[in-house]
């Protein structure tokens, strides 16, 4: 399950609640029910964050696409090298039409380099960029920098498995339809952070550390506690992003 956030879960409000200490590797969760939702609520929730909540992230990232990125067929030709989750990611979907925030590098371009990273995801104006190994779930890291030396890598805390599911969250909100960009004060977003229930995934280091991620049956939120801090918001249909958004109307910067 690499560094997933997570032990038991249930819902709340549309929300995934999760409960528990951290799971990182080779560790088993320390709830008393297990990795899985409440039964009762399960009907309610989408297929992806079914299999999100029990750890399944393989399913969640199929079940997430076809949700909200109805995919293409991916590339025919994927490198040996390239890691399961990564090389699954790749068949799911078209990477030139999946990644239109940032950029996913063409899989037929993909290779390992001197220093062991195969780097695989580009900011869009080139701040910084992803890599990861060779593996079955190798980590993920992040550089700042276009040095060629090892010392520019600094980890991230997911391990792929779960950062290309965050990966297709990101790139399915910013190119929705339906989508927001807002900001609020930082005590307003960390109020409004509290107000919520992460998704049992780690935080990203981009655009500044700690960058979260939330969603319910029709809204998915990616917010970077900052000063201010940004929210980048989308949901299924308008009338949900409305809805979602109205009670925070009066406090946007």
């Amino acid at each position: 399950m690499g560094d997933l956030i997570f032990a038991t879960a249930n819902i709340s409000n549309g929300f995934i609640v999760t409960t528990g200490n951290p799971i990182g590797p080779g560790r088993a969760g320390t709830g008393a029910e297990g990795p899985c939702l409440v039964r009762e609520y399960s009907r309610a929730v989408p297929v992806w964050l079914n299999h999100l909540a029990r750890g399944e992230l393989d399913a969640a990232l199929a079940a997430f696409l076809a949700l909200w990125r109805p995919p293409p067929r991916g590339p025919r030709s994927i490198p040996d090298v390239v890691p399961r989750p990564l090389r699954r990611l790749y068949e799911l979907t078209e990477a030139a039409r999946l990644a239109t925030q940032n950029r996913l590098v063409a899989a037929d371009t993909l290779a390992v380099d001197a220093h062991g990273k195969l780097m695989f995801y580009v900011e869009n104006q080139g701040v910084c960029r992803w890599a990861t190994e060779v593996g079955d779930d190798p980590p993920v890291w992040i550089a700042w920098d276009w040095s060629d030396t090892a010392a520019s890598w600094q980890p991230e805390a997911a391990r792929l498995s779960a950062f290309v599911l965050q990966l297709a969250i990101v790139e399915a909100a910013f190119s929705s339809e339906h989508c927001r960009i807002e900001m609020l004060d930082r005590d307003d977003g960390i109020e409004f952070e509290r107000s919520l229930v992460e998704l049992p995934l780690p935080p990203w280091s981009w655009p500044v550390a700690p960058s979260r991620f939330f969603a319910n049956e029709q809204v998915i939120v990616f917010s970077s506690q900052a000063d201010p801090t940004s929210l980048v918001v989308a949901a299924r249909d308008q009338g949900a992003l409305d809805a979602f958004l109205a009670p925070l109307a009066d406090r946007f910067l």
